[in-house]
């Protein structure tokens, strides 16, 4: 959400500010989605909870932004769950107040282009579908570049939804390559 700071205080006065701590979950799948939420501050994880309890990833939002907005709006079932990566700031707002915001010209284009943002991202996961696990990984990398050494081997497989073994597999060869170095288990590009 690109110049809506304003839009973030007039939200914050019809909304409830809540403290989620890393690894607590906002929603789960298959609830009903009565209110908008406005991630603040921290990072949310959103994922489908699959067969033999593991998880694919579908994206991870960073504040500020709009989360599960679409379920929202139709007061639809969230298809997917919600995790917060890391201590978050959540602005939870009933339906009835944030649509009756919507009639605000400025804000509703605000709020579309949210959901253009969520459009993107749906056409990058497809694109993404397409990919070899070592493409996938150097895009990620690409686009991660400032936290890359930041994050685990296996934090990483769970993002690009493979397991840890095959991304090993996939970091030997790009090092091999000299696309990658690993150093004390810390991934940069050359």
């Amino acid at each position: 959400m690109k110049d809506s700071n304003n839009y973030i205080e007039i939200l914050q006065n019809l909304g409830v500010k809540k403290r989620y701590d890393k690894d607590e979950i906002i929603f789960y799948e298959g609830e009903r989605a009565n209110k908008f939420f406005l991630l603040l501050s921290g990072s949310v994880r959103i994922y489908k909870s699959l067969e033999l309890g593991s998880e694919k990833t579908l994206h991870i939002f960073k504040a500020p932004c709009f989360i599960a907005e679409m379920p929202s709006f139709n007061n639809a079932l969230y298809p997917a769950s919600s995790v917060c990566e890391e201590t978050c700031e959540i602005l939870s707002i009933e339906s009835s107040a944030f649509k009756k915001e919507l009639e605000n010209t400025q804000f509703c284009l605000t709020f579309i282009a949210s959901l253009f943002s969520k459009i993107r991202i749906l056409e990058s996961c497809i694109e993404a579908n397409n990919q070899s696990l070592s493409e996938r990984f150097l895009h990620f990398a690409r686009e991660n570049k400032a936290t890359l050494s930041t994050l685990t081997q296996r934090k990483i497989a769970q993002m690009l939804n493979t397991s840890a073994e095959s991304l090993s597999r996939v970091l030997k060869e790009l090092k091999k390559d000299n696309k990658i170095t690993i150093t004390k288990g810390k991934i940069s590009l050359v």
